[in-house]
């Protein structure tokens, strides 16, 4: 995992401290968080690869001319996608005018599979299982990093760690279990404050 001194910032938090700072590892962070989601936005609506790829750069160029200005760092999120919608409508707009109806019709689509609150909440969620897989053995964690992050064979983890493959099995699941046990046991502490 890329080690960041801002990682455990909420979004909220990187918007604030760049604002006061300036600091370009801030926006570093943000664009590490949020480039993909909104790559996948413009594919949605453009259905081009090269296309979305280039809007997804310019919105983060606008991103880092205006965020300064940004009055309210509760909307960032929304503020993002709402850039990228316009980018992208700017886009279909210049390739034909005739196409007013699907651009909207696309639109509604595009709006309907991005769901802010929803993107929001799995960010929690990631963030929340990144602090969790922290609190595992190091052993532990370099294994769920070696087979899920990283997609390593379970043959080539044994060689790593001395272990047949079943006690590899056997100490990934147990990782996995306590993880969703930890999990549980915070979303719940949450639900009843």
């Amino acid at each position: 995992m890329r080690s960041s001194k801002f990682k455990d910032f909420s979004v909220k938090e990187l918007v604030v401290s760049y604002q006061s700072s300036a600091d370009s590892d801030c926006l570093d962070e943000i664009y590490r968080r949020y480039y993909q989601k909104v790559y996948q936005y413009c594919f949605t609506i453009l259905k081009n690869k090269d296309t979305a790829g280039d809007l997804a750069q310019d919105t983060f160029e606008r991103v880092v001319s205006h965020l300064s200005k940004l009055k309210n760092s509760d909307t960032f999120v929304s503020w993002l996608f709402h850039i990228a919608r316009n980018l992208c409508l700017d886009h279909l707009r210049k390739q034909s005018k005739q196409k007013a109806e699907q651009l909207e019709e696309v639109l509604e689509l595009a709006d309907e599979i991005i769901d802010l609150e929803e993107v929001e909440a799995r960010e929690h969620q990631l963030a929340l299982m990144e602090v969790l897989i922290n609190e595992l053995n190091h052993e532990d964690r370099a294994m769920l990093q070696l087979k899920y992050i990283d997609s390593v064979k379970i043959k080539d983890i044994q060689l790593q760690f001395g272990l047949s493959e079943s006690a590899i099995k056997m100490r990934l699941a147990r990782a996995r279990k306590k993880v969703s046990r930890l999990y549980h046991q915070r979303i719940d502490r949450t639900d009843k404050s």
